[in-house]
């Protein structure tokens, strides 16, 4: 009885502390992974970023104005995530340090009615200097 209890009580703290992407990973996109057909777009610049240092930066069009967009970051030394509100015309911009070289990816989610929608992605490598 105490094991299930421990276990369902795991399950519920993970569940609340979750991002809505993660939580909701069912009702991503389109269903097979990919981006939404909402027209949303990333770009990262420069096209060449050096690791240790080197300074990236992400911007996106196309997100639903002044909603709040959802992104979250795959580092070959980890990942984070974070909220980025749209502006007026539905632009997004964040700039980020870059460590370890490798590929990155960058997810972008805002809500959809009940659900969090995976909007646009963009992958890019992070080389040595």
């Amino acid at each position: 009885m105490k094991k299930y209890l421990v276990l369902g009580l795991a399950a519920l703290l993970l569940t609340t502390v979750l991002s809505p992407e993660t939580a909701l990973a069912g009702g991503r996109g389109n269903g097979n992974g990919k981006p939404s057909d909402s027209g949303a777009s990333l770009t990262v610049t420069p096209a060449t970023v050096a690791a240790w240092g080197g300074t990236y930066v992400v911007t996106g069009s196309g997100f639903n104005a002044g909603q709040t967009v959802h992104f979250s970051v795959s580092e070959p030394g980890c990942c984070i995530a974070f909220n980025v509100a749209a502006d007026a015309t539905g632009n997004v911009s964040f700039s980020r340090t870059a460590g370890f070289p490798g590929t990155y990816k960058v997810d972008a989610y805002q809500w959809n009615g009940r659900k969090s929608v995976l909007m646009a992605t963009v992958s890019f490598s992070v080389v040595e200097p």
